[in-house]
């Protein structure tokens, strides 16, 4: 088998995986917010999920692999900010229609209370993990270039 196939055959399992990705993360948050389904329900997504971006994350550190520096991603405030917006919009749409009485009777201020405290936390365990992500991968590529040297 040549390389130009090799090379095709990665594209279609890497777009496959992501496509899996997508397709678990999507069928989480309707489970969770349409179908208000119990974490017994959509335990094994969530699980799914987590593994899935852990392997990919620490096969990126095994090989060196350092994100593209160009994409916004790659920097750990703008990743940590997205990260923490996404789980802050996912903890308000949940935490509202599963309690929706307590916010009416004791006033959104609880609400946006909650969605702060959710958005500082989600930020900086973010924060953290990018950050030691970082520091995980410069620290693999000086071990991969001083084996190199040898």
């Amino acid at each position: 088998m040549d390389e130009r196939i090799e090379g095709e055959q990665r594209r279609i399992t890497s777009s496959g995986f992501w496509v899996v990705l997508s397709i678990l993360s999507i069928a989480l948050i309707i489970q969770v917010n349409v179908l208000k389904a119990d974490f017994s329900q959509y335990a094994v997504e969530l699980f799914t999920i987590i593994f899935m971006l852990v392997y990919v994350g620490l096969g990126y550190i095994i090989k060196g692999i350092e994100w593209d520096p160009k994409l916004a991603l790659a920097n750990p405030i703008v990743f940590s900010f997205i990260v923490g917006i996404g789980v802050t919009l996912l903890n308000a749409m949940t935490n509202y229609s599963r309690y929706t009485k307590v916010y009416e009777q004791k006033g959104l201020s609880l609400y946006l209370v909650v969605l702060a405290l959710t958005f500082g936390f989600a930020f900086i365990v973010a924060l953290i993990l990018s950050i030691s992500f970082k520091c995980l991968m410069k620290w693999r590529q000086k071990k991969i270039e001083q084996e190199l040297d040898q």
